[in-house]
């Protein structure tokens, strides 16, 4: 998985904060498992939808990723 999702391999054991039980990898596989399988591009957008969740973590000092929205600059 690194080499073909790599942002999504880097969610694994990211904590997934006070709204999910889960890690964000674990999260994006039950989102896509979810989704019907007659819809592939549905299906395959759940399982990426928090892929840059990792990219756009705060220090641990700072509030989890998945507590709020917030714009992230672009480099």
């Amino acid at each position: 998985m690194p080499y073909i999702f790599p942002s999504l391999d880097r969610c694994f054991g990211l904590d997934g904060g006070p709204h999910h039980g889960e890690s964000v990898f674990e999260h994006c596989l039950l989102v896509g498992d979810a989704l019907p399988a007659r819809l592939p591009v549905m299906r395959l957008a759940g399982f990426l939808h928090d892929a840059g969740k990792f990219d756009a973590a705060r220090p641990e000092t700072e509030a989890s990723p998945l507590s709020g929205t917030r714009t992230i600059p672009v480099r």
